[in-house]
């Protein structure tokens, strides 16, 4: 039978509030840990971090290649790898040195 509606408000309030003596399902009851964020005052390295997340996803997709969100994700992120450090070869360059007229 379905909570009434007085129940469903107490229990709401009652967890807002901290207590979760009559919550049913919530992350206090199945133990979840707490994680506490810690700044650190360091400048964040925005390439550094984004090969980061591709390694990080690059290692799921192996386990995972039928996981569709994580390689379109991986593929998101190497194409922002790729447009920030460009791969050292253009094939365009010998074209803009004779376009440019330089020798």
């Amino acid at each position: 039978m379905a909570d009434s509606g007085a129940l469903r408000v107490r229990r709401h309030r009652a967890h807002r509030a901290g207590d979760h003596s009559l919550c049913r399902n919530c992350a206090a009851l199945r133990g979840s840990r707490v994680v506490e964020l810690v700044v650190d005052p360091a400048p964040v390295d925005p390439v550094g971090e984004l090969q980061e997340v591709a390694a990080r996803l690059s290692a799921v997709h192996r386990v995972e290649p039928q996981n569709v969100p994580v390689a379109r994700e991986l593929r998101l992120t190497l194409v922002e790898l790729a447009r920030i450090e460009p791969v050292g070869f253009d094939p365009l360059d010998e074209l803009r040195r004779i376009v440019d007229g330089a020798p």
